[in-house]
């Protein structure tokens, strides 16, 4: 596996700054918010595939839009903490439910779970975003069956993001 946190944190702080400076400001000159996120969205997208998915030869393959319920994730990045002794995590409640990020489990140990990048996650989406989480999937774990398939958001200072080649 391949270490590629820099060129998700590289994408990360280019489309923090697209929103900051650019699509924020046209929140409140247009007559729809939410067309001016799925517009910003849909940007993400295409910068996703140009700087990140293309630097490791996968770019069939598209992120998930910010909008989707229940985004799949990238299962060729694995994210794992970067700590050893784990790190604070915030889990979803149910599986497929996203509105609540307070399961009982609120830490993780790097081989406790096998985690995928879904995407970068602020709790605010229509101001000044910093993008502090990443999103993540967890797809399994032998210590904590339970949790597999749930949603689960870290710092991302607290994670570092490999690419599987042998996952297509």
């Amino acid at each position: 596996m391949k270490d590629v946190t820099q060129l998700f944190n590289e994408y990360r702080e280019c489309v923090r700054n697209l929103w900051n400076i650019h699509f924020l400001k046209q929140m409140s000159e247009t007559s729809s918010d939410w067309d001016v996120f799925e517009r910003y969205d849909d940007v993400c997208s295409m910068l996703f595939a140009s700087l990140v998915l293309n630097q490791v030869d996968r770019e069939k393959y598209k992120k998930a839009s910010a909008y989707v319920n229940s985004p799949e994730p990238l299962l060729f990045f694995r994210v794992i903490p970067a700590v050893e002794i784990g790190v604070p995590v915030n889990i979803s409640r149910e599986k497929n439910n996203l509105h609540y990020w307070d399961h009982s489990i609120n830490f993780i140990k790097p081989n406790e779970t096998d985690m995928r990048f879904i995407d970068f996650f602020d709790f605010d989406l229509l101001g000044f975003r910093d993008f502090q989480y990443s999103r993540i999937k967890i797809v399994n774990s032998n210590i904590h069956p339970e949790l597999i398939e749930h949603d689960a958001l870290i710092g991302c200072n607290q994670i570092k993001i490999f690419f599987d080649d042998t996952i297509l």
